[in-house]
Protein backbone atom coordinates (compact mmCIF):
# COMPACT_ATOMS: atom_id res chain seq x y z
CA UNK A 1 0.00 0.00 0.00
CA UNK A 2 1.54 3.20 -0.65
CA UNK A 3 1.99 5.93 2.19
CA UNK A 4 2.35 9.30 2.18
CA UNK A 5 6.09 10.50 3.08
CA UNK A 6 4.54 12.08 6.09
CA UNK A 7 4.09 9.21 7.55
CA UNK A 8 7.79 8.49 8.01
CA UNK A 9 8.27 11.03 10.42
CA UNK A 10 6.05 8.98 12.80
CA UNK A 11 8.16 6.10 12.60
CA UNK A 12 9.96 5.39 15.96
CA UNK A 13 8.12 8.23 17.58
CA UNK A 14 7.16 6.25 21.07
CA UNK A 15 3.41 7.48 21.32
CA UNK A 16 2.97 6.46 18.24
CA UNK A 17 4.25 3.07 18.18
CA UNK A 18 2.03 3.09 21.72
CA UNK A 19 -1.06 3.95 19.98
CA UNK A 20 -0.74 1.29 17.32
CA UNK A 21 0.43 -1.65 19.31
CA UNK A 22 -2.70 -0.65 21.79
CA UNK A 23 -4.96 -0.38 18.40
CA UNK A 24 -3.87 -3.97 17.77
CA UNK A 25 -6.19 -5.27 21.17
CA UNK A 26 -9.57 -5.95 20.79
CA UNK A 27 -11.61 -3.43 22.12
CA UNK A 28 -9.15 -0.78 22.80
CA UNK A 29 -9.87 2.45 23.20
CA UNK A 30 -7.27 5.30 22.70
CA UNK A 31 -6.72 8.29 24.18
CA UNK A 32 -4.78 10.98 22.78
CA UNK A 33 -4.21 14.58 23.24
CA UNK A 34 -2.03 18.04 22.53
CA UNK A 35 -2.83 17.85 19.04
CA UNK A 36 -4.24 20.24 16.55
CA UNK A 37 -7.14 19.86 13.73
CA UNK A 38 -4.59 18.87 11.34
CA UNK A 39 -2.12 16.99 13.54
CA UNK A 40 -5.13 14.97 14.35
CA UNK A 41 -5.82 13.71 10.56
CA UNK A 42 -2.52 13.15 10.09
CA UNK A 43 -1.98 10.83 12.89
CA UNK A 44 -5.34 8.85 12.21
CA UNK A 45 -4.36 8.46 8.77
CA UNK A 46 -0.70 7.38 10.09
CA UNK A 47 -2.41 4.73 12.02
CA UNK A 48 -5.10 3.92 9.21
CA UNK A 49 -1.89 2.89 6.74
CA UNK A 50 0.13 1.14 9.47
CA UNK A 51 -2.58 -1.10 10.33
CA UNK A 52 -4.06 -1.63 6.82
CA UNK A 53 -7.43 -1.25 8.61
CA UNK A 54 -10.32 1.02 7.56
CA UNK A 55 -10.48 4.99 9.10
CA UNK A 56 -13.92 6.58 10.49
CA UNK A 57 -13.35 10.35 11.25
CA UNK A 58 -15.95 11.80 13.45
CA UNK A 59 -16.00 16.06 13.63
CA UNK A 60 -18.40 18.32 15.36
CA UNK A 61 -19.84 19.82 12.06
CA UNK A 62 -20.46 19.65 8.37
CA UNK A 63 -17.98 22.36 7.53
CA UNK A 64 -15.31 21.22 9.82
CA UNK A 65 -16.52 17.40 7.85
CA UNK A 66 -15.64 18.77 4.50
CA UNK A 67 -12.61 20.42 5.20
CA UNK A 68 -10.76 16.71 6.80
CA UNK A 69 -12.01 15.20 4.01
CA UNK A 70 -9.92 17.34 2.16
CA UNK A 71 -7.22 16.89 4.21
CA UNK A 72 -7.39 12.94 4.37
CA UNK A 73 -8.23 12.46 0.73
CA UNK A 74 -4.68 14.40 0.50
CA UNK A 75 -2.75 11.98 3.26
CA UNK A 76 -4.33 8.60 1.98
CA UNK A 77 -4.31 9.43 -2.30
CA UNK A 78 -8.23 8.92 -2.40
CA UNK A 79 -10.46 6.57 -0.86
CA UNK A 80 -12.52 8.96 1.40
CA UNK A 81 -16.11 9.84 1.04
CA UNK A 82 -17.91 11.98 3.24
CA UNK A 83 -21.30 10.67 5.34
CA UNK A 84 -23.18 13.64 6.02
CA UNK A 85 -26.00 14.00 8.45
CA UNK A 86 -29.59 13.58 7.53
CA UNK A 87 -31.84 16.18 6.76
CA UNK A 88 -34.70 16.65 9.02
CA UNK A 89 -38.20 18.49 8.16
CA UNK A 90 -40.86 18.76 10.52
CA UNK A 91 -42.93 18.78 7.08
CA UNK A 92 -44.30 17.67 4.09
CA UNK A 93 -40.75 17.20 1.74
CA UNK A 94 -42.38 15.92 -1.26
CA UNK A 95 -40.40 18.99 -2.59
CA UNK A 96 -37.54 18.16 -0.94
CA UNK A 97 -34.03 17.37 -2.17
CA UNK A 98 -33.04 13.74 -2.00
CA UNK A 99 -29.40 14.37 -2.95
CA UNK A 100 -28.07 13.98 0.74
CA UNK A 101 -29.59 10.72 1.09
CA UNK A 102 -27.71 9.75 -1.86
CA UNK A 103 -24.74 10.76 -0.73
CA UNK A 104 -25.22 8.85 2.17
CA UNK A 105 -25.82 5.74 -0.17
CA UNK A 106 -23.08 6.42 -2.07
CA UNK A 107 -20.41 6.19 1.33
CA UNK A 108 -22.53 3.18 2.28
CA UNK A 109 -21.73 1.31 -0.96
CA UNK A 110 -18.17 2.32 -0.94
CA UNK A 111 -18.22 0.71 2.84
CA UNK A 112 -20.13 -2.28 2.10
CA UNK A 113 -17.50 -2.85 -1.57
CA UNK A 114 -14.48 -1.98 0.37
CA UNK A 115 -14.06 0.92 -1.83
CA UNK A 116 -13.26 3.39 1.05
CA UNK A 117 -10.16 4.01 3.24
CA UNK A 118 -11.87 6.17 5.29
CA UNK A 119 -15.42 7.90 6.25
CA UNK A 120 -15.37 10.81 7.55
CA UNK A 121 -19.02 12.11 8.93
CA UNK A 122 -20.11 15.00 11.83
CA UNK A 123 -21.46 13.46 14.47
CA UNK A 124 -25.09 13.56 14.33
CA UNK A 125 -24.85 11.20 10.74
CA UNK A 126 -24.05 8.54 13.14
CA UNK A 127 -27.16 9.37 15.21
CA UNK A 128 -29.98 7.88 12.68
CA UNK A 129 -30.00 4.18 12.42
CA UNK A 130 -28.72 2.83 8.71
CA UNK A 131 -29.91 -0.04 6.51
CA UNK A 132 -28.59 -3.26 7.67
CA UNK A 133 -26.05 -4.31 5.47
CA UNK A 134 -27.97 -7.30 4.39
CA UNK A 135 -30.99 -4.92 3.09
CA UNK A 136 -28.55 -2.68 0.97
CA UNK A 137 -27.16 -5.64 -0.72
CA UNK A 138 -30.60 -7.48 -1.20
CA UNK A 139 -31.42 -4.13 -2.58
CA UNK A 140 -28.66 -3.69 -4.78
CA UNK A 141 -29.13 -4.50 -8.61
CA UNK A 142 -26.13 -6.09 -10.45
CA UNK A 143 -26.21 -6.32 -14.16
CA UNK A 144 -23.65 -7.75 -16.59
CA UNK A 145 -24.25 -8.06 -20.13
CA UNK A 146 -25.31 -11.29 -21.89
CA UNK A 147 -27.49 -12.08 -18.49
CA UNK A 148 -31.30 -13.54 -19.01
CA UNK A 149 -33.38 -10.88 -17.12
CA UNK A 150 -37.19 -10.50 -17.60
CA UNK A 151 -37.57 -6.62 -18.10
CA UNK A 152 -40.88 -6.50 -15.51
CA UNK A 153 -38.84 -8.39 -13.07
CA UNK A 154 -36.04 -5.97 -13.10
CA UNK A 155 -38.70 -3.02 -13.19
CA UNK A 156 -40.45 -4.55 -9.65
CA UNK A 157 -36.68 -4.60 -8.08
CA UNK A 158 -35.99 -1.15 -9.38
CA UNK A 159 -39.37 -0.14 -7.70
CA UNK A 160 -38.90 -1.90 -4.76
CA UNK A 161 -35.01 -0.38 -4.49
CA UNK A 162 -36.87 2.78 -4.18
CA UNK A 163 -36.57 4.10 -7.54
CA UNK A 164 -39.24 5.83 -9.41
CA UNK A 165 -40.52 5.48 -12.89
CA UNK A 166 -41.06 8.42 -15.27
CA UNK A 167 -41.37 9.29 -18.56
CA UNK A 168 -37.92 10.61 -19.09
CA UNK A 169 -34.75 10.17 -16.62
CA UNK A 170 -33.23 13.82 -15.69
CA UNK A 171 -32.08 13.07 -12.37
CA UNK A 172 -30.68 10.30 -9.71
CA UNK A 173 -33.26 7.34 -8.66
CA UNK A 174 -35.51 7.77 -11.56
CA UNK A 175 -35.94 5.02 -14.15
CA UNK A 176 -37.96 4.79 -17.47
CA UNK A 177 -39.04 1.90 -19.89
CA UNK A 178 -39.49 2.43 -23.58
CA UNK A 179 -40.00 -0.93 -25.04
CA UNK A 180 -37.30 -2.89 -24.54
CA UNK A 181 -34.62 -0.27 -23.00
CA UNK A 182 -34.83 0.76 -19.89
CA UNK A 183 -33.38 3.97 -18.72
CA UNK A 184 -31.86 4.06 -14.96
CA UNK A 185 -29.90 6.81 -12.86
CA UNK A 186 -28.14 4.82 -10.09
CA UNK A 187 -28.05 7.02 -6.82
CA UNK A 188 -24.42 7.28 -6.41
CA UNK A 189 -23.58 7.06 -10.24
CA UNK A 190 -22.61 10.65 -12.24
CA UNK A 191 -24.31 9.50 -15.51
CA UNK A 192 -27.01 7.54 -15.99
CA UNK A 193 -27.27 3.99 -18.02
CA UNK A 194 -29.36 2.55 -20.46
CA UNK A 195 -30.16 -1.22 -21.01
CA UNK A 196 -31.37 -2.35 -24.04
CA UNK A 197 -33.03 -6.03 -23.91
CA UNK A 198 -33.44 -8.38 -26.86
CA UNK A 199 -36.35 -10.26 -25.16
CA UNK A 200 -35.25 -11.67 -21.61
CA UNK A 201 -31.30 -11.14 -22.31
CA UNK A 202 -29.08 -8.46 -21.65
CA UNK A 203 -28.18 -7.37 -24.51
CA UNK A 204 -25.48 -3.51 -23.96
CA UNK A 205 -25.20 -1.58 -21.31
CA UNK A 206 -24.28 2.06 -22.13
CA UNK A 207 -23.85 5.46 -20.75
CA UNK A 208 -26.45 8.02 -21.50
CA UNK A 209 -26.26 11.62 -21.03
CA UNK A 210 -29.55 12.93 -19.57
CA UNK A 211 -29.42 16.36 -21.24
CA UNK A 212 -29.17 15.24 -24.52
CA UNK A 213 -30.86 11.85 -24.11
CA UNK A 214 -28.04 10.41 -26.37
CA UNK A 215 -25.78 7.20 -25.22
CA UNK A 216 -22.14 7.75 -24.98
CA UNK A 217 -19.59 4.61 -24.47
CA UNK A 218 -20.42 0.69 -23.66
CA UNK A 219 -20.07 -0.93 -20.81
CA UNK A 220 -19.95 -4.50 -19.59
CA UNK A 221 -21.65 -4.67 -16.59
CA UNK A 222 -23.36 -1.77 -13.81
CA UNK A 223 -24.22 -1.88 -10.16
CA UNK A 224 -27.35 -0.55 -8.91
CA UNK A 225 -27.96 0.70 -5.52
CA UNK A 226 -30.74 1.36 -3.65
CA UNK A 227 -32.12 4.75 -3.94
CA UNK A 228 -33.65 5.08 -0.51
CA UNK A 229 -32.57 4.96 2.84
CA UNK A 230 -35.84 2.62 3.96
CA UNK A 231 -36.17 0.57 0.77
CA UNK A 232 -39.36 -1.48 0.42
CA UNK A 233 -39.53 -4.63 1.83
CA UNK A 234 -39.84 -7.81 0.52
CA UNK A 235 -41.05 -9.98 2.76
CA UNK A 236 -43.20 -8.95 5.75
CA UNK A 237 -45.60 -6.85 3.79
CA UNK A 238 -48.80 -8.58 4.15
CA UNK A 239 -48.30 -8.63 8.19
CA UNK A 240 -47.39 -5.16 8.15
CA UNK A 241 -50.47 -4.31 6.60
CA UNK A 242 -52.30 -5.93 9.20
CA UNK A 243 -50.38 -4.13 12.16
CA UNK A 244 -51.39 -0.77 9.88
CA UNK A 245 -55.03 -1.68 9.90
CA UNK A 246 -55.18 -2.92 13.25
CA UNK A 247 -53.86 0.69 14.48
CA UNK A 248 -56.66 2.19 12.60
CA UNK A 249 -59.25 0.32 13.87
CA UNK A 250 -58.47 1.10 17.16
CA UNK A 251 -58.01 4.37 16.28
CA UNK A 252 -61.29 5.09 14.76
CA UNK A 253 -62.88 3.30 17.59
CA UNK A 254 -61.28 6.16 20.14
CA UNK A 255 -62.17 8.99 18.23
CA UNK A 256 -66.22 7.64 18.15
CA UNK A 257 -65.82 7.10 21.90
CA UNK A 258 -64.13 10.13 22.37
CA UNK A 259 -67.24 11.86 20.18
CA UNK A 260 -69.61 10.62 22.66
CA UNK A 261 -67.46 12.40 25.57
CA UNK A 262 -67.46 15.67 23.68
CA UNK A 263 -68.98 18.10 26.35
CA UNK A 264 -66.30 16.47 28.74
CA UNK A 265 -63.36 17.41 26.45
CA UNK A 266 -62.75 20.48 24.74
CA UNK A 267 -61.23 20.57 21.18
CA UNK A 268 -58.41 22.43 20.04
CA UNK A 269 -60.72 24.83 18.38
CA UNK A 270 -62.74 25.05 21.61
CA UNK A 271 -59.91 25.90 23.33
CA UNK A 272 -58.88 28.82 21.03
CA UNK A 273 -62.18 30.01 21.36
CA UNK A 274 -62.34 30.05 25.03
CA UNK A 275 -58.94 31.39 25.41
CA UNK A 276 -60.05 34.53 22.84
CA UNK A 277 -63.43 35.23 25.59
CA UNK A 278 -61.22 35.08 28.55
CA UNK A 279 -61.08 38.40 30.67
CA UNK A 280 -57.45 38.10 30.50
CA UNK A 281 -57.47 39.01 27.32
CA UNK A 282 -59.79 41.77 27.15
CA UNK A 283 -57.32 44.72 27.55
CA UNK A 284 -55.29 43.53 24.61
CA UNK A 285 -58.69 43.30 22.64
CA UNK A 286 -59.27 46.58 23.63
CA UNK A 287 -55.88 47.94 22.99
CA UNK A 288 -56.06 46.29 19.59
CA UNK A 289 -59.12 47.48 18.76
CA UNK A 290 -58.07 51.42 19.45
CA UNK A 291 -54.87 51.01 17.23
CA UNK A 292 -57.44 49.63 14.58
CA UNK A 293 -59.13 53.10 14.78
CA UNK A 294 -56.60 54.59 15.04
CA UNK A 295 -55.19 53.24 11.72
CA UNK A 296 -58.30 54.07 9.90
CA UNK A 297 -58.32 57.66 10.71
CA UNK A 298 -54.63 58.27 9.64
CA UNK A 299 -56.07 56.76 6.26
CA UNK A 300 -58.64 58.96 6.16
CA UNK A 301 -56.95 62.44 6.91
CA UNK A 302 -54.26 60.78 3.94
CA UNK A 303 -57.15 60.49 1.77
CA UNK A 304 -58.41 64.06 2.20
CA UNK A 305 -54.89 65.94 2.03
CA UNK A 306 -54.62 64.15 -1.41
CA UNK A 307 -57.71 65.03 -2.42
CA UNK A 308 -57.56 68.70 -1.53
Amino acid sequence: MQTHFLFDVLEGYKPFEQMVQESQKSGAVIAASGMAGAQKAHAACALAARTGRPLLFLCDSERSATQTMEDLSALLGGGVCLLPAREITFYQDVAASREVAYRRIEAMRKVLSGDARAIVAPADALLHRMMPREAFNRNTISLRVGDVTPIDQLIERLLAAGYTREYMVEGKGQFSVRGGIIDVYPADALSAVRIEFFDDELDSIRAVDVMSQRSQGNMQEVVIPPASEAPVPQEGTEELARLLLEALARQEAAAQKGGAKKDDEASLADLRWRTAKSPRRKPLREKTARWNASAKNCARRSARCKTV
